[in-house]
């Protein structure tokens, strides 16, 4: 394939790319979300001791950005590496498209996708503690009574209670994950067709020269 037919190729698959970005991004979102769910499942499984789980929400936030970046690497990285290395073959020094600069952008978004969250991550902990009336009850139990018959099952309970908290919260923050993801696609496609464009009109420019 020649160079000019192979950045018409990677023209067109861009433009089918960037249609399909939507669809990308709720991949992206899918999968992050997955792996924080599975975080909190792995932690609470055994049940919660709510003077332990404060410090989580910073951890969960920081897995987040990570889950958050792994997708991206998975849905939007992987593709763009493949196109690179054809034109990078293809072209040469010639080929100018700076794979790098996306991955920095990509992996800076997802430190900030992990600084936004821990709040509201903190947030869905304290809706899952138990009320007034649930905290009364445990504190009337009497002391071995309650070790030896109950606090398992509360723990138990109280873990329960976090992970539906945070499978609830799949759908008030993937759409935002989706819309992140989204957006990040497009701009790199815009940056991969601007390096096309860029490197297609120095090949007519050497084509006009040699005329």
């Amino acid at each position: 394939m020649t160079a000019s037919k192979l950045i018409k190729h990677h023209q067109s698959e861009l433009e089918k790319w960037s249609n399909q970005a939507d669809e990308t991004g709720l991949f992206v979102a899918r999968d992050t979300w997955d792996a924080i769910e599975r975080e909190v499942e792995d932690y609470t499984a055994d049940g919660v001791t709510w003077d332990f789980i404060e410090d989580m929400p910073y951890s969960w936030a920081l897995q987040l950005g990570m889950a958050f970046d792994e997708a991206c690497e998975k849905w939007i990285e992987q593709r763009l590496h493949e196109l690179d290395n054809l034109m990078s073959e293809a072209l040469g020094e010639r080929w100018c498209y700076d794979i790098n600069r996306t991955m920095l952008d990509n992996l800076r978004q997802g430190v900030r996708v992990g600084n936004q969250y821990e709040s509201y991550f903190a947030k869905l902990i304290r809706q899952a503690r138990p009320g007034v009336l649930e905290v009364v009850r445990r504190a009337w139990i009497n002391d071995e009574d309650y070790v030896l018959n109950h606090m398992d099952n509360d723990s138990l309970k109280d873990g329960l209670s976090i992970r539906q908290q945070f499978y609830e919260a799949r759908h008030h923050v993937a759409p935002q994950l989706a819309s992140l993801a989204t957006e990040m696609l497009r701009r790199s496609i815009r940056l991969y067709q601007t390096a096309l464009a860029g490197v297609e009109g120095a090949l007519q420019v050497a084509g006009c020269t040699a005329k």
